[in-house]
This record gives structure tokens, sequence and C-alpha cells, in this order.
């Protein structure tokens, strides 16, 4: 049941957050080393991303970076779900197809928790146009440090996610909690969330672009606590 409803909060997460609050405005604006790739993202959120490494393995181009996030604003009063933190990745003006990086390395992450709330589940989403895709053999979640794998501790559970086409793919992690002050550094043992890029889609976006999206998701009983007060603030205002 519990997993039930986190499946069907992340997909309906997306659609929600435009509602409980605006976009805000792309500050981060920052290149991938010589990846050909550049970072975009709301800078209020303290964001700020690190080129770790770039090179060639096996004819595979790839950058690693590391992204630290602060996330500022609590769940919406009416939904309550939280706002994600979007990162743009977008093709340098001039770069060719061919000079792109086409494996993003997220080495590690560190995130903090200032929503005045604790988050019992959280989410990785990738808005892939096409083009990009989470490359699960290689991320490989894991809840131990010494294992090779992208790090999800506290939470203790994972599932991946995607739509038909398989365009969309998304990392879900519960069976933790993360408490409103504390932080979360995933990906902080041996392995990292890897993202593949395919380049010779001929519906490719020009130029190339995709997106990933980091959202805390509320437990099922805060969502209906913050459900039954925004029905009653309603009801108030009328």
């Amino acid at each position: 049941m519990v997993r039930s409803f986190v499946l069907f909060t992340c997909c309906a997460l997306m659609a929600c957050a435009a509602v409980s609050q605006a976009a805000p405005v792309s500050n981060l604006d920052e290149p991938l080393g010589d990846s050909g790739w550049r970072i975009y993202g709301p800078d209020h959120y303290n964001l700020q991303v690190s080129v770790d490494g770039e090179g060639v393995t096996e004819g595979v181009r790839w950058v690693a970076i590391t992204v630290s996030r602060n996330f500022r604003f609590g769940p919406d009063p009416l939904t309550g779900l939280y706002p994600s933190i979007e990162l743009d990745f977008a093709q340098v003006e001039g770069v060719a197809l061919d000079d792109l990086a086409t494996r993003i390395i997220i080495q590690s992450e560190a995130i903090n928790n200032s929503t005045g709330t604790d988050w019992n589940n959280f989410q990785w989403k990738l808005f892939g146009h096409g083009i990009a895709q989470f490359n699960r053999e290689l991320t490989n979640p894991t809840t131990d440090f010494m294992e090779n794998g992208w790090l999800i501790e506290p939470f203790t559970q994972f599932a991946w996610d995607y739509d038909a086409l398989r365009e969309i793919d998304m990392l879900n992690v519960w069976g933790g909690t993360v408490a409103d002050g504390d932080a979360f550094f995933p990906g902080t043992g041996s392995g990292s969330l890897v993202i593949d890029v395919t380049l010779d889609d001929p519906g490719m976006p020009a130029p190339a672009i995709f997106k990933t999206a980091l959202t805390p998701i509320p437990e099922p009983a805060t969502v209906g606590l913050l459900a039954l007060g925004g029905l009653m603030l309603l009801r108030r205002r009328r």
C-alpha cells in the first residue's frame, strides 16, 4: 500500500509542483569542463556544481560532477507536495555532437533539509527528451558504504520506474528519515548515479538538452494532514 502511494505521488509530483510554486529564475549557468555541456539551475537553492574529472573510457566520453543543494521550501499546504529542484543539461552552442560527452556521472550529492518537515521518501527523476536514461547497472543503489554503488543511506529500499517509451527514468527511495535540519549525502560510497546520453536519435532536440529533478516525498500521513489543513483554509476563505 505504501509502495503504491509512493509511486502515485511520484507521478503526480511534477504536475502539482508548478501549482505549488512559480518556476524560479535559472541563475546557475556553468560549463561542465570540456564535456560540451552546460548546467543551469536556480541559485536560491544554494546550488553548487563542481567538475571532478573527465575523460574517455572504452570509447565512452564522460564527465564526473558533484552537486550540492538546499531544499528551503516545505510542502504545499493544499497538495502536501514539495517543489522540486531542477537542473538542466544543455549542449554548449557551437559544440558538435561528436564532441559531447555521452555519460554524465554524478559522483555524490549534498542535500540539506531546511523545509521544516522530515522526509520519509526521496526521488530522482530524469526528463530525458528521448536521449537520456539512467544507467541502472552502473548506478546500483545500495545501503552498504563498502559496496560499489550509489549509497542511499538513511533510506533502505529503492525502486526504478519509467514510462512506456523508457524516456523518463525515476529512482525512488524510502524506508528511512531525513530529519528537518539534517543533511542527506547520496553517493558518498564508492559508486555514482550514471546518466547515459544517446546522440543519434533523429528526434533529438537541437541543441541537445535534458533535465533532472530531485524531490522529497512526504509520508501518507503528512499528506493527509496537509490536505486537511488546505481544505480548512479554503473553507475559511469562502
